[in-house]
């Protein structure tokens, strides 16, 4: 018996206090449980002020991938730090609204915005 295959990728891009995470894929319930851990594990890097999430190549999302974002949140605001949304897909917009919390997240929606909290 095969076991689930995550059906997502997340890249990685370090500048000083702030990182930038590219989610390639799927945020959906069988990527939910590790990508919750996976950012869990971003969260507490030392140094580490912001975390960028890059969902502009995010093909599918459902409540547990939203639910994985809200808890990644919550973790990284526990630990004086952020986690920002960029670029997101209309399908994941939608799915911020239905769930009544497009509100929740610091968003960020283009290279302008991004380069306003990068390092200098």
């Amino acid at each position: 018996m095969h076991g689930v295959r995550d059906m997502y990728q997340l890249m990685l891009e370090r500048f000083d206090h702030l990182l930038v995470a590219h989610l390639i894929g799927d945020l959906t319930l069988p990527e939910a449980v590790s990508l919750r851990h996976e950012l869990r594990q971003v969260v507490t890097q030392e140094k580490l002020k912001d975390i960028v999430l890059d969902l502009a190549l995010v093909e599918g999302v459902d409540n547990s991938g939203l639910g994985a974002l809200v808890a990644a949140s919550t973790f990284a605001r526990s630990c004086g730090k952020r986690l920002i949304l960029y670029r997101t897909t209309d399908k994941v917009n939608e799915a911020l609204t239905q769930a009544a919390i497009d509100g929740f997240f610091p968003l960020l929606e283009d290279d302008e915005d991004l380069l306003a909290v990068m390092p200098d």
